[in-house]
């Protein structure tokens, strides 16, 4: 399964550096029917988002996370630093495993 990113452009751009293919919230068309379809897709595992980013799709992504195994959703800050406190909890979230 791939990774995915939608947000701001520093933080796509950071992704793509990675190899992580991304897509520009303000650029990308019908934004909740492109997410949509990412979501819906069986090739992405794990999908980032920018916190602005899911505030605009945030009943599909709150929709996603409470009704779909995958992907998993991640929102990362505008600024595209994650706390370590961040990660925890989300792992704590996702897998239901306190680290």
């Amino acid at each position: 399964m791939k990774l995915y990113v939608i947000g701001i452009r520093d933080t796509v751009n950071g992704f793509k550096l990675a190899g992580v293919q991304g897509s520009i919230d303000s650029e990308t068309p019908e934004l909740d029917k492109f997410f949509d379809n990412i979501a819906k897709s069986k090739e992405y595992g794990i999908v980032f988002l920018s916190s602005r980013t899911a505030d605009k799709l945030r009943s599909q992504v709150d929709s996603i996370k409470l009704n779909q195994p995958l992907p998993i959703i991640f929102e990362l800050n505008d600024q595209g630093k994650s706390t370590h406190s961040d990660i925890l909890q989300f792992v704590k979230e996702s897998v239901g495993i306190k680290l």
